[in-house]
């Protein structure tokens, strides 16, 4: 009689879920900032139209969108690296917000964010600083 081992591997081992995270500029034709919560609206019915339920609900339970507190034109958007391109392609088909006509693009996408600041392109930076410097000269 021979006793063999056999591992059993745990179900239930914890798993890591990877996110994604977009920063997405909007324009609006009415030059008011959208809130976040009519971007989130606005891209859950694009998602919806695109993708049809099935998306949406592979979609939906991890989707977070959040807005900057300096530019309230950025959005950051978390999703789930499964879906990042069902949400990309949505994000690109929300043309219109209540009665404001937008458009939407992402700046950028990583997948791990190290601060709360967002991504904003160099120019932009090199502008606020020189506004800043030229303020504090005052000018």
């Amino acid at each position: 009689f021979v006793l063999h081992v056999v591992h059993i591997y745990n179900q239930y081992s914890m798993v890591r879920v990877k996110t994604r995270h977009l920063t997405v500029k909007v324009k609006t034709s009415t030059g008011v900032p959208l809130q976040a919560y009519q971007f989130v609206t606005a891209l859950r019915k694009s998602i919806d139209e695109t993708f049809g339920c099935f998306g949406l609900a592979q979609v939906d339970s991890s989707l977070h969108v959040s807005q900057d507190a300096v530019d309230k034109t950025l959005f950051k958007v978390r999703c789930l690296r499964e879906t990042k391109t069902m949400v990309h392609g949505a994000i690109t088909f929300v043309s219109q917000v209540r009665d404001a006509r937008v458009v939407c693009s992402v700046i950028d996408m990583k997948g791990v964010v190290r601060s709360d600041r967002f991504k904003i392109s160099r120019t932009s930076k090199k502008k606020r600083k020189r506004k800043a410097f030229e303020s504090a000269l005052g000018k």
